[in-house]
């Protein structure tokens, strides 16, 4: 079932209005997930995330949260892209650890292909 986002906002108010009027905690999950880009570059500062981060992983994190979908709150770059944003000096090793060490911060998970011709990437919710 596709809904439209108008018709998502409707849904949306509904279970939030059924939740109060009934005084019950009610859990649910849309799978659209959308990005506000400006809210995750206010995280890396307000969360001092910013510390805990080589500048190679910062720069490639704006990067991704450039190129990121705002509806879906993924993406998917080629190695020359990344190449040509962050120079020829971004190995693969360096790209792997500079993942790991995002998606360990809940920041984002990125997906590098086995042929190592692209990345896809996903912004994770904080928790």
């Amino acid at each position: 079932m596709c809904l439209s986002s108008a018709e998502l906002s409707v849904y949306k108010d509904y279970l939030a209005h059924f939740a109060l009027d009934n005084h019950k905690y009610l859990s649910y999950s849309i799978s659209v997930m959308k990005i506000n880009k400006r809210e995750l570059l206010k995280r890396l500062t307000q969360e001092n995330l910013w510390k805990k981060l080589f500048s190679e992983e910062i720069r490639l994190y704006l990067l991704l949260v450039i190129f990121a979908d705002e509806v879906k709150g993924t993406g998917k770059l080629s190695l020359e892209v990344l190449e040509g944003c962050l120079g020829s000096n971004f190995p693969r090793d360096q790209l792997e650890e500079a993942a790991h060490n995002l998606e360990s911060l809940n920041l984002v998970k990125i997906n590098i292909s086995s042929s190592g011709s692209e990345i896809e990437f996903e912004f994770l919710r904080r928790g």
